[in-house]
C-alpha cells in the first residue's frame, strides 16, 4: 500500500512538473511572437538612394472591408502578420488589405523621400502617415481615380515623403482592388526615382515600337500578299500587345487617364481576345481542316466559347469568379494549341516548330505568373512580368514562322519559275516547229487558193460572156415569136384554143427568162449600183405606162401619186424593184386595184406598193423572198398565173445592193403594202412630173420607123405596125434610117430603134443623129436585149422609154398610142 501511494505522488509530481513547463514554453512564445515577428524600421540614410520595403512590412486582412484606420490602430495583441513572402502577393479576392511600415530617415540632408507601390492596377490606395506627435497625414491613389488627382503623375501609385533627419514615421496603407493583390512597395530618392522612371519608359517605347514594326510589317505583307494567314497574325499580336499596355498601366497612363474603371474589363477582353486569336491563327496557319480536322472544331468552339464567356461577365460585371475560370480557358487554349503544332510536326510541316516554341514560351510565362499569384512561386522579374515576356517571345517565334513560311514560299516560286521557264522554253521549240509547218502548210493552200480564185474568176468571166449571149441571143427570136403569135392572134381573134394558149406559154417563156438573166446577174456579183439624182415622177410615168394596160385588162386600179421628190439611187435598178413589185401586186389581186405612191419623211422617201389581194401570212413575210417560192394557196387558185417565184428575190437582192430597207406588212383577206425606204437628194432641186400620158387607141395611118439589124425582128414587127393600121419603114442600119429621112424625105411618127445595131452602132447614136437631120425630137421607144450596166445607164441617160426583149406586142402598143397622144397634146414650137 505504502509502494503505491509513493508511486501515485510521483507521478502527480511528474504530470505537474510537465504541465509548468508546458506553461512557461507557451509563454516564451508569445513573447517570442510579440517581440521577434515585430520589423523594424527601414532607416534610409545616405548610404543608398533605393530601398525595397520586404522584411520591413506588416499586412492585416479585412475580409470585410469595413475597418477604419482608428479601428486598426485600437486592435488589441499581434493582429499583424509580417510578410514571409518575397513579395505582399495575395492572389485574387475581395478582401480589404491593410499594410503597415515604419520608415526613419537618417539622412543628414535629404528629407524628400517617395514611396512606389509597383502595381498600377490597384483599384483604390488610402495612405495614413503617422508622426510622433500623432499628426496623420492622408492621402488618397489608385487606378478608380483619375490620374490628374496625382501630385506625382506616373503610373504606378507613388506618395511623398517628407521625413526630418532622425524623425521615424508609421505609415498605413488600406488597398481596395477587384484584381491580383500585388503590393511590392519601394522608397526611393525623387531624382533617383526620376531617373529610373525615365528608363524604364525608354525600354518600354523600344518594346513596344519593336511589336508595332512588327505588326506594320505584317500587315503590309497580308495588304501585298492578300494572305490571310498574315491577318491572323496582326490580330493575335495587336490583342497581346494591348493586353501588355492595359498590365503595364500604360492605357490608364496616355488612353484613358480620367476613366480608370477600364481597366479591368478591357483587361478581361484583351485576354479573351489573345485566346480567340492564338486559336484562330494555329488552326489556318497550321491547315487544320485538313491535318487535324476534329481538334480544328474544338478550337472554333473554344474560341466561340472564350467570347461569349467575355460577353456575358462583360455584361453582368467582372469578378474574380470570371478571372479564375478565364484563365482555366487560357490554359486549355494553350495545351490546344500546343498539342496541334504537335500533330503538324509529325505530318512534315516545319514551321510547326516554331509554333510549338511561342506556345511552350506562353504557357511557361502564364504558368509562372499564376504561381506566383498563388504563392508557390516567389515575386521577381521573371514571375511578375511571366505573360509579358512569354507573349512577347511568342511574337517573335510567329514571326519567324511566318517567314519560314515565306521563304519556303519564295524557293517554291522560284522551283515554278524555273521550271516553267524550262516548259515554255520547250513549247516554244515545239510551237515553232508547228508554227513553221503551218507557214507552210498556209502557203500550200493560199497557191491552192489562188489557183481557185483564177478559176472562180474565169468562171464568173464565161458566165457573163454567157449571160450577155443569152441576153441577146435568146431574146431576139424570142421577140420575133413574140410579134408573130400577136399578128396571127389579132387576125382571128377567140377562133383557135391552141393560139391562146401558145401565147400564155410564150408570156411564161419570156418572163422566166427574163427574171432567171436578173437573178444570175445578181447572183455573179457583176452588177454594180450607178448612184445618181433620180426624179420620181419620171420612173412612175414610165412605170404607169408599162404596166397600165396589164391592169386594165384584169378590170384594176391602177393609181400612182404623184411626187416632186429626187431622191439618190440607182434609177434603173429602182425602176426594177418598183416593176417587180407592182407586176406581183397586179398578178395576186382579182379585184380592187394597186395603187403606187411615195410619202415624204424626214431623212427619206417612202415608196410604197398597196394592193387589196388576199394577203400574205406572217408566217411567210421572210419566205417569199427566196427564190421560187410561192405560197401555196396561190398555186391553188384557179384560173390566175401564180408567177415564177422570181419577182421578190429580185428585189431583194436589188434592195440589198443598193442599201435600201424593205419591209411588208399585211392583212389576210385586205391586202398588202411594201413599204421602200429611199435617201432623198437634198442637192438637187425637185422636178415637177411632165404632163399625163393621154391613153387613147393607135391612130390610123400613123409613120413608124423600125431599126433593127435583125431581119426577123423587122419584119415581124412590120407586120405587127401594119396589123395595128399603121405604116412601117424597117431598116437594118443606121445609114439606111439617115438615107430613108434625108433622100425619101420621110418623117415618122414613132420611131422604133434596136440599142445594138450591127455597124457598131448603138440606137441611141442613130436617134441623135436623126433629130439632128429633122431639127427637132420624135417620139421614140429603144428595145434592147442588153442587159450591161453601160448600155442600161447609156439608155436612161438618153431619156426615152426603153423595153427589154421580147417584148409584149400590147405593152407595145400602149407606149407607142401614148408617145403619140402626148406629143399631139403638146403645142408645137
Amino acid at each position: 500500500m505504502a509502494l503505491g501511494k509513493y508511486a501515485l505522488n510521483g507521478f502527480n509530481m511528474v504530470r505537474g512538473g510537465a504541465t509548468a513547463f508546458w506553461f512557461i514554453l507557451c509563454v516564451l512564445g508569445f513573447m517570442y511572437s510579440t517581440f521577434a515577428d515585430t520589423p523594424g524600421s527601414l532607416v534610409v540614410s545616405e548610404t543608398h538612394n533605393h530601398y525595397a520595403t520586404l522584411g520591413y512590412i506588416e499586412y492585416l486582412e479585412d475580409k470585410v472591408g469595413s475597418w477604419t484606420l482608428s479601428d486598426v490602430k485600437s486592435m488589441a495583441g499581434p493582429v499583424f502578420t509580417r510578410v514571409e513572402k518575397s513579395a505582399a502577393n495575395f492572389g485574387i479576392g475581395t478582401s480589404t488589405y491593410w499594410f503597415r511600415l515604419s520608415v526613419t530617415n537618417a539622412h543628414p540632408h535629404q528629407e524628400h523621400w517617395w514611396l512606389e507601390v509597383q502595381n498600377p492596377l490597384l483599384d483604390l490606395i488610402d495612405t495614413y502617415v503617422i508622426r510622433s506627435d500623432s499628426e496623420v497625414t492622408h492621402a488618397r491613389i489608385g487606378d478608380s481615380l483619375p490620374i490628374s488627382n496625382r501630385s506625382i503623375r506616373v503610373r504606378n501609385p507613388t506618395f511623398e515623403l517628407n521625413l526630418n533627419t532622425g524623425e521615424t514615421v508609421k505609415i498605413y496603407l488600406r488597398i481596395k482592388t477587384t484584381g491580383l493583390v500585388s503590393v511590392p512597395i519601394f522608397v526611393s530618392r525623387p531624382e533617383v526615382f526620376a531617373v529610373s522612371e525615365s528608363h524604364k519608359q525608354m525600354w518600354i517605347g523600344l518594346c513596344y515600337g519593336a511589336i508595332a514594326a512588327l505588326l506594320l510589317y505584317n500587315l503590309i505583307l497580308f495588304l501585298s500578299a492578300l494572305d490571310i494567314s498574315y491577318l491572323y497574325y496582326c490580330f493575335c499580336i495587336a490583342s497581346f500587345v494591348a493586353f501588355q499596355a492595359v498590365l503595364d498601366g500604360l492605357a490608364y497612363e496616355y488612353v484613358w487617364p480620367d476613366n480608370g474603371d477600364l481597366n479591368y474589363p478591357v483587361n478581361f477582353l484583351l485576354v479573351g481576345l489573345c485566346i480567340a486569336s492564338v486559336l484562330l491563327f494555329t488552326r489556318h496557319f497550321l491547315r487544320g481542316a485538313v491535318i487535324f480536322p476534329l481538334l480544328n472544331r474544338l478550337m472554333f468552339y473554344h474560341s466561340f466559347l472564350t467570347l461569349m464567356h467575355c460577353a456575358i461577365w462583360l455584361a453582368v460585371g467582372v469578378t474574380p469568379l470570371a478571372l479564375q475560370t478565364m484563365s482555366v480557358l487560357a490554359f486549355g487554349a494553350i495545351f490546344m494549341a500546343i498539342a496541334t503544332t504537335v500533330i503538324a510536326m509529325r505530318q512534315g510541316i516545319i514551321e510547326a516548330r516554331y509554333f510549338l516554341l511561342a506556345w511552350l514560351c506562353l504557357l511557361a510565362g502564364l504558368t509562372s505568373t499564376d504561381l506566383m499569384i498563388h504563392g508557390v512561386l516567389p515575386a521577381s522579374v521573371l514571375t511578375a512580368r511571366g505573360v509579358q515576356i512569354g507573349s512577347t517571345l511568342a511574337a517573335v517565334l510567329l514571326s519567324f514562322a511566318l517567314a519560314h513560311r515565306m521563304r519556303t514560299l519564295m524557293q517554291e516560286n522560284t522551283c515554278i519559275q524555273t521550271e516553267a521557264k524550262v516548259n515554255l522554253e520547250r513549247r516554244v521549240r515545239e510551237r515553232t516547229l508547228a508554227l513553221d509547218r503551218a507557214t507552210n502548210e498556209l502557203g500550200e493552200a493560199n497557191r491552192l487558193l489562188v489557183e481557185g480564185n483564177t478559176k472562180v474568176v474565169e468562171a464568173n468571166q464565161a458566165k457573163s460572156e454567157f449571160i450577155a449571149a443569152a441576153s441577146h441571143d435568146l431574146r431576139q427570136p424570142l421577140q420575133a415569136l413574140g410579134f408573130y403569135l400577136r399578128i396571127l392572134y389579132d387576125k382571128a381573134p377567140g377562133v383557135d384554143e391552141v393560139l391562146v394558149k401558145c401565147r400564155s406559154a410564150f408570156r411564161t417563156l419570156e418572163s422566166l427568162l427574163k427574171s432567171l438573166l436578173d437573178i444570175s446577174k445578181l447572183d455573179s456579183n457583176t452588177v454594180q449600183a450607178n448612184i445618181q439624182h433620180v426624179a420620181i415622177s419620171e420612173i412612175f410615168e414610165r412605170l404607169q405606162n408599162d404596166n397600165d394596160y396589164t391592169a386594165r385588162l384584169k378590170r384594176l386600179r391602177l393609181t400612182f401619186r404623184r411626187t416632186d421628190c429626187t431622191v439618190l439611187t440607182d434609177p434603173q435598178k429602182l425602176e426594177c424593184i418598183l416593176t417587180n413589185l407592182i407586176e406581183n401586186a397586179i398578178r395576186h389581186t382579182n379585184k380592187g386595184g394597186v395603187l403606187v405612191c411615195g410619202r415624204t419623211r424626214k431623212y427619206y422617201l417612202l415608196l410604197q406598193v398597196w394592193d387589196t389581194g388576199p394577203g400574205i401570212p406572217e408566217e411567210e413575210h421572210d419566205n417569199i423572198f427566196q427564190e421560187f417560192y410561192q405560197l401555196k394557196s396561190r398555186t391553188q387558185e384557179q384560173g390566175q398565173d401564180p408567177g415564177l417565184g422570181l419577182g421578190l428575190a429580185i428585189v431583194k437582192r436589188l434592195t440589198t445592193l443598193l442599201n435600201i430597207s424593205i419591209n411588208l406588212r399585211s392583212k389576210i383577206g385586205k391586202g398588202a403594202v411594201f413599204s421602200l425606204q429611199v435617201p432623198y437628194d437634198h442637192s438637187s432641186n425637185s422636178l415637177s412630173p411632165p404632163a399625163g400620158s393621154i391613153n387613147l387607141p393607135l391612130g390610123q395611118h400613123i409613120v413608124a420607123l423600125i431599126i433593127d439589124d435583125d431581119i426577123t425582128i423587122r419584119d415581124s414587127m412590120t407586120l405587127l405596125i401594119e396589123s395595128w393600121g399603121g405604116v412601117a419603114l424597117a431598116v437594118g442600119s443606121s445609114k439606111q434610117a439617115i438615107c430613108a429621112i434625108t433622100e425619101e424625105q420621110i418623117v415618122p411618127d414613132i420611131i422604133i430603134a434596136d440599142y445594138w445595131l450591127g455597124d457598131d452602132k448603138t440606137g441611141v447614136e442613130v436617134v441623135k443623129t436623126l433629130y439632128a437631120k429633122l431639127q427637132r425630137e420624135i417620139p421614140t421607144v429603144i428595145i434592147t436585149g442588153e442587159t450591161s450596166s453601160d448600155s442600161m445607164e447609156a439608155i436612161y441617160a438618153f431619156g426615152k422609154d426603153c423595153l427589154h426583149k421580147p417584148v409584149d406586142p400590147d405593152k407595145l402598143k400602149q407606149i407607142i398610142s401614148n408617145l403619140i397622144k402626148h406629143q399631139q397634146s403638146t403645142p408645137a414650137d
